[in-house]
This record gives structure tokens, C-alpha cells and sequence, in this order.
């Protein structure tokens, strides 16, 4: 069974039947957008590396919204993958978290999200009196 067929004969009429359209249209472009840049695979055959693919060519999209012809944002594809990894969760055996799953697979492939940026927590530095104690302490 391929990816496009699962996605079209299994996913979408059972658990995204009642979703709405946006979310819909959303799992669509995903699998559409992995379907596009890996292929449509027999779902046995997807691999780590395909993942990877899949990751890459996400962070590589220009976004379309923007004016200035920004890439995807990181968090952006870390979304994509929580979505591309709920569709492979529904392929392999139920589980005690999946318990609805169709078990086309023993072990389904997992897209790992890219790191996102964190902020930097950033010290205040002393000010006043206890500037001129602290600059002695660094030149040490």
C-alpha cells in the first residue's frame, strides 16, 4: 500500500471526518508536500533517511505569505512533522496510546522536528559601584 493510498482510503475518511476543513486541507498538505519531495512509497519502505528528506526539503520552502521570500519558519516544519508522524502512528499496530491504529506496519517511521530557537536568558550585569568590582573580577 502506498502512502497517498493510505492517506486517501484510511486516514483521511476515519479520523479526520469530522475536522475541520482547515485541518484538513492542512493533513493534506503535508502528505502532499512528503509525497512530493520523498515520492509515494510503499509505506514498508519509508525510512529514517526519507524523514530526513522529508525535514530538509520542509526547511528549504519559501513561504509563501512573505514578501521578502522568507524560508519556513523552524516551528513551522516541527508542526509538519507532528502531522506527517500522526499519519504514520495510524499505520502500525494498535497500541496502548494508539489504540486506534490500523496496524498496516510493525514499526513506523518518525520525522524528527528540526530545533527551534530558544531565547538566551541573558544575566543582568551590575551596574553603578559594583560594575567597576565586577570588570576587576573578569580581567583576572
Amino acid at each position: 500500500m502506498y502512502m497517498s493510498e493510505f492517506f486517501g482510503s484510511y486516514f483521511m475518511p476515519v479520523y479526520l471526518a469530522r475536522d475541520k476543513v482547515r485541518t484538513r486541507d492542512l493533513y493534506q498538505q503535508v502528505v502532499d508536500l512528503f509525497i512530493a519531495e520523498v515520492d509515494d512509497l510503499e509505506i514498508s519502505k519509508i525510512s529514517p533517511l526519507h524523514c530526513e528528506q522529508f525535514v530538509t526539503a520542509a526547511l528549504n520552502l519559501v513561504n509563501p505569505r512573505s514578501k521578502t521570500k522568507a524560508l519556513i519558519a523552524p516551528a513551522t516544519v516541527a508542526k509538519y512533522c507532528r502531522h506527517i508522524n500522526t499519519v504514520f502512528l495510524k499505520m502500525a499496530k494498535p497500541g496502548y496510546r494508539n489504540r486506534d491504529a490500523f496496524g498496516i506496519i510493525d514499526s513506523p517511521p518518525f520525522c524528527k522536528p528540526p530545533k527551534l530557537a530558544t531565547r538566551l536568558r541573558v544575566a543582568l550585569l551590575p551596574s553603578g559601584p559594583e560594575a567597576s568590582a565586577f570588570a576587576a573580577e573578569l580581567e583576572v
